[in-house]
């Protein structure tokens, strides 16, 4: 069938699933959040990255019970290449007019269709989510607005946004995910796709996704996370050198140095770069001062390392 307008779902929620068993009948019962009424405007694409644990069998089940409830439920295998490799996979296959990044550990508690409808023509919506840690009560964390054409203001800075918790539109995603980075992987898409930013909207009256933290993740290594941030933000430099702004450019400066510092390689000539962002430039001292333990000292960063496939501490 043609992929037109009239008959496409509103939304596709791309999951990558990598030896996910033990969270997986958590993830796949969360769909459930739909409203019957709108399922057949949701298509699910649960991308298997090459698991060698049950998750195949629980994606095929789920598959195999439920595929008439939603616009199409694609169960799609591919070798192990990453979560930014598994959510092309996804793009490609993508038929909505909304894409939602749901991790295979994390739960839809909210159905996402009313606010899409309400969100008009937004180039993007930014939900609430809700960070819930194995112990004690869940927090919300709401959306971040990045206004148009300050785009790169906002994300040399910081990365504002947890991976499911921006909605946009799939034409406005003109770069695909960077293949090569298996942490920070959101911070640099949406570097990338400054369209996503052009009529960003926010809805956050209640959370949408809930992103269960706990400690088996991919980020956890923090000189191998360093080595990332400083990757992405000479990417970045790179590619829009010459749309930046002098203070975008020390931003990025200022994002390498940090990344350098998580690795143990502490410069202190970094702190002499103004203009930066004022709370980028405290994160740097705090680096320059404490090296990796800075870390734990940011709550925020805290809670984001501890989640597994989340992008991690802001950028």
């Amino acid at each position: 069938m043609p992929d037109t307008e009239a008959n496409s779902p509103t939304l596709s929620i791309i999951t990558p699933v990598y030896n996910a068993a033990e969270f997986l009948p958590r993830t796949l019962a969360s769909f459930d959040a739909v409203a019957p009424e709108h399922r057949q405007r949701v298509q699910l694409l649960l991308i298997d990255d090459g698991s060698s644990d049950d998750s195949p069998a629980f994606l095929k089940g789920f598959r195999d019970e439920r595929s008439a409830d939603f616009a199409g439920i694609d169960v799609i295998h591919k070798d192990n290449g990453g979560s930014a490799s598994a959510r092309n996979v996804g793009l490609d296959a993508a038929r909505g007019d909304w894409l939602l990044f749901l991790d295979a550990d994390d739960e839809l508690i909210a159905d996402p269709i009313p606010r899409l409808h309400a969100a008009g023509d937004a180039s993007a919506l930014g939900v609430a989510i809700e960070l819930a840690p194995p112990a004690g009560r869940p927090k919300r964390y709401d959306a971040v607005s990045v206004l148009p054409g300050r785009h790169l203001d906002r994300l040399t800075a910081n990365n504002p946004n947890y991976v499911c918790g921006l909605i946009p539109r799939r034409k406005r995603v003109e770069q695909r995910f960077n293949e090569r980075i298996r942490t920070l992987e959101d911070w640099a898409f949406w570097l990338n796709n400054p369209a996503i930013f052009d009529r960003m909207t926010i809805e956050n009256d209640a959370p949408v996704v809930r992103v269960n933290v706990h400690g088996g993740n991919k980020s956890s290594n923090i000189a191998r996370r360093g080595r990332v941030r400083a990757q992405v933000a000479k990417e970045a430099m790179e590619r829009f050198y010459h749309d930046l702004t002098r203070m975008q450019r020390n931003n990025l400066k200022t994002q390498i140095s940090i990344g350098e510092a998580m690795e143990g390689n502490r410069q202190l000539g970094s702190l002499l770069r103004w203009p930066v962002d004022p709370l980028l430039y405290i994160k740097l001292l705090m680096f320059q001062a404490f090296g990796s333990r800075a870390l734990y000292l940011d709550m925020y960063a805290r809670a984001r390392l501890a989640t597994y496939g989340s992008a991690g501490p802001a950028a």
